[in-house]
């Protein structure tokens, strides 16, 4: 069994004949934490944003929790969360403001997420919010938000 959660194989991304990810090797176990370093331009964020399928690559292959990010976004895209450095994200908007978005990305009613967040106590909403939503992460594993909209949890 594949215990990797991040695979890519010469991933690439250009953007005309700017090539900003040049053959990019990963091999992420779960429960490993990855981060990336380097100058600004060295391709990091298109990086994680092929692997969060906001962008597409143009060669090489990708695959999260056992998806690939062309054929299998809308898989991924349940499995995971992302809040990007730049996520541009109220800094007014409430605890409850962020619970329903996450409601809505995982394909949620108003009134089906509106009725699970009556569910949690206050403290509950205040514990979830403070332990999961750090804006700095790239990837937020499925099990952050998805035990609080009773989404199932799927394994790669």
């Amino acid at each position: 069994m594949n215990d990797l959660v991040i695979e890519t194989s010469e991933l690439q991304r250009s953007f005309g004949d700017v090539k900003a990810v040049r053959g990019v090797d990963l091999a992420v176990k779960a429960g490993e934490i990855y981060g990336f370093l380097g100058p600004n331009g060295a391709g990091k964020s298109t990086v994680v944003k092929m692997l969060i399928t906001l962008l597409r690559p143009t060669g090489g292959k990708a695959i999260v929790l056992g998806h690939d990010v062309v054929e299998g976004a809308g898989d991924i895209r349940l499995r995971i969360g992302a809040a990007l450095q730049d996520a541009s994200l109220d800094e007014k908007q409430s605890g409850r403001e962020i619970l329903r978005l996450q409601g809505a990305l995982y394909g949620l009613t108003r009134p089906e997420t509106d009725a699970r967040i009556e569910e949690l106590s206050k403290e509950e909403r205040e514990e979830l919010l403070a332990k999961y939503y750090r804006p700095h992460h790239a990837l937020l594993q499925h099990s952050c938000f998805a035990p609080v909209f009773n989404v199932p949890q799927t394994t790669p």
